[in-house]
């Protein structure tokens, strides 16, 4: 279908012009004469998505445990912090993938620190240090 724009008057030379109507008449679809159309029945929501909470928390347990951990020299603190920040961050980034929820920014460096984290308990069982 040709927009009106790029119809030039000698294009339509002897051809009449008419009014365009700007809105369809309830008419033209007599089956519909009644039927009530909300936004929400066309339009997508557009809402935000909600929060992962279990991702969201991943980051402060892994960077607070952390903390706790080097502060008061526990190697096995160290480690339960590693194992509880990884699965916690880990389960948050696949309900963010999975249900379409925000806070995948939070589980990523929650799972890149408590694996360092369990890579050095690692390093350190396997040296002998023991502290």
């Amino acid at each position: 279908m040709v927009g009106l724009s790029t119809i030039t008057p000698a294009a339509v030379a002897g051809h009449r012009r008419e009014p365009i109507p700007q809105t369809r008449s309830i008419q033209a679809f007599p089956d519909h004469a009644n039927t009530a159309v909300n936004a929400s029945d066309i339009l997508p929501d557009e809402g935000p998505e909600p929060w992962n909470a279990t991702a969201i928390i991943s980051l402060p347990v892994v960077l607070l445990g952390a903390a706790w951990a080097l502060s008061t020299e526990l190697l096995l603190g160290l480690a339960i912090v590693g194992v509880v920040g990884f699965t916690l961050a880990l389960i948050g980034a696949r309900r963010a993938r999975d249900r379409e929820r925000r806070g995948k920014g939070f589980a990523i460096p929650a799972l890149i620190l408590s694996t360092f984290i369990l890579l050095t308990v690692a390093l350190a069982i396997g040296m002998g240090i023991s502290h």
